[in-house]
C-alpha cells in the first residue's frame, strides 16, 4: 500500500527494498511504523559538525536527551529532523 501510495506521489522511481530512488534528489527509505504516518526523517550528510553548526547558526538547533542533534521540531510543525553522516 505504501508503494502504491509513493508512487502516486512521486511518479517513476526505481523501488529496491522499500528504497526510492529517483532521477534527481535524495533516497527515500520507509521504515515500517506502528501507526500510519511520517513519524521522522533521517538526512545523510557530509559532516555532522556542519550540519549542527548551520542549525545553531540559525537558530533551528535541538537535541535529544542522548545528545542527538536535530532540526528544532517547534520550527518544522512538530516533525522530527535528525541527521546521519554519509
Amino acid at each position: 500500500m505504501t508503494q502504491v501510495l509513493w508512487i502516486t506521489f512521486a511518479p517513476s522511481p526505481q523501488i529496491d527494498d522499500e528504497v526510492f530512488v529517483f532521477n534527481a534528489g535524495p533516497r527515500i527509505r520507509l521504515v515500517r511504523a506502528d501507526s500510519p504516518g511520517i513519524q521522522g526523517i533521517v538526512l545523510s550528510v557530509r559532516s555532522l559538525g556542519e550540519a549542527e553548526k548551520f542549525l545553531k547558526e540559525h537558530k533551528l538547533l535541538a537535541r535529544d536527551d542522548a545528545g542527538h542533534f536535530a532540526i528544532s521540531p517547534a520550527a518544522i510543525d512538530g516533525l522530527t529532523v535528525r541527521f546521519a553522516e554519509r
